[in-house]
């Protein structure tokens, strides 16, 4: 689903038009919206201070800049695009669009977003991690199997966190508050978000609409500012991390974990109670209680990201909170024949991948 809301400038008089060389006080202004999904997922455009809400953008000086946010708080981990159309620009007298006039075409502008200037800040993730148990119990553990066995492997239980969330210091082991440049590209891939732009800048080919000279218009050109990839694998990393430093070993017992607060006892024998071959062997509930200890003092898990890969699932329970920010420039190219003030509208999406 995509809601969308325009932000119309207002008051665009002669006291804001710059000149464009000749003829004197020709200008170009562009009025802004954006549109964004709903829940937790939020689009935000900034004038270049990054806290003035962007309401317009004036291309008289043959540029302008702006900064687009997205806000994740609590979202699923999944990838994003903002992109922008471009409608093409009118004439603009006495606060009347001047429809049948030659318009400055969408195709004289371009959007750049340059990857040097994306920003990201205040990440943190919701993680339950998944354990695979391995390991065959046998009368040496337990003598009530006698002569059975019971291979436990590949037995999953769903772990928790001892600490919710994950911070951005735990998940980038860095302590900067806003990463961008080289900071920001050291520590990508341990981000649940990974940024991206477009190696060059994008032109409006194909005009999108305007509300009042061209409400028909279709096939505009869409020009990417950034695209954010949902990274599972960062967030599989951190978690492994966090975990074999915290229990010691990459290949710790099912109590080591429980004692690291990573996993619960009523977890494991709920698991347990399932498994009808160890249930008949043990001759009930009240016999799994007694022998518990001694199953979870046996029964391994392996923390890695490769191999058997116990670790590789994250159950359905993740979620990730940060700022996405990138600082892209509009240019127009200003058809000799221009004169005066033109305006036309910039739509600003973000898209759910």
């Amino acid at each position: 689903m995509k809601l969308s809301r325009r932000l119309v400038a207002l008051g665009l008089g002669s006291g804001l038009l710059a000149s464009l060389a000749a003829p004197a006080m020709a200008s170009t202004s562009v009025n802004v919206s954006l549109s964004t999904p709903a829940d937790q997922r939020t689009l935000n455009l900034y004038e270049p201070n990054g806290s003035t809400p962007l309401t317009s953008t004036d291309l008289s000086s043959g540029s302008s800049n702006f900064i687009a946010q997205v806000v994740d708080n609590g979202y699923s981990d999944t990838s994003f695009t903002v992109q922008a159309t471009m409608s093409n620009l009118y004439s603009y007298v006495n606060g009347s669009y001047q429809c049948s006039a030659t318009p400055i075409p969408s195709s004289a502008i371009t959007l750049s977003s340059p990857s040097g200037l994306l920003t990201v800040g205040g990440v943190s993730a919701v993680v339950t991690p998944v354990f695979q148990m391995i390991g065959t119990l046998t009368s040496t553990q337990l003598p009530v199997l006698g002569t059975s066995t019971v291979d436990l492997t590949g037995t999953l239980v769903d772990g928790t966190l001892p600490t919710t969330p994950l911070s951005q210091s735990t998940l980038t082991g860095s302590t900067a508050t806003s990463l961008f440049g080289t900071t920001l590209s050291g520590v990508e891939s341990n981000l649940p978000v990974s940024l991206s732009t477009p190696a060059t800048g994008t032109a409006f080919t194909n005009p999108d609409v305007h509300p009042t000279c061209d409400p028909n218009a279709t096939n505009a050109t869409p020009a990417q500012i950034m695209a954010g990839t949902a990274n599972p694998a960062g967030l599989l990393n951190d978690l492994i991390s966090e975990i074999t430093t915290a229990v010691g070993t990459a290949s710790p017992t099912l109590q080591q974990l429980i004692n690291a607060g990573y996993l619960t006892s009523s977890a494991v024998s709920a698991v347990l109670e399932q498994n009808t071959t160890l249930m008949n062997d043990l001759g009930g509930l009240s016999a799994l209680t007694a022998d518990l200890s001694t199953i979870l003092n046996y029964i391994t898990t392996s923390i890695s990201a490769s191999g058997t890969n116990p670790m590789s699932l994250l159950s359905g329970a993740t979620s990730q909170s940060g700022n996405y920010e990138a600082a892209p420039t509009l240019a127009v190219t200003v058809p000799a024949n221009a004169a005066g003030a033109y305006q036309g509208v910039m739509t600003v999406t973000l898209l759910d991948q």
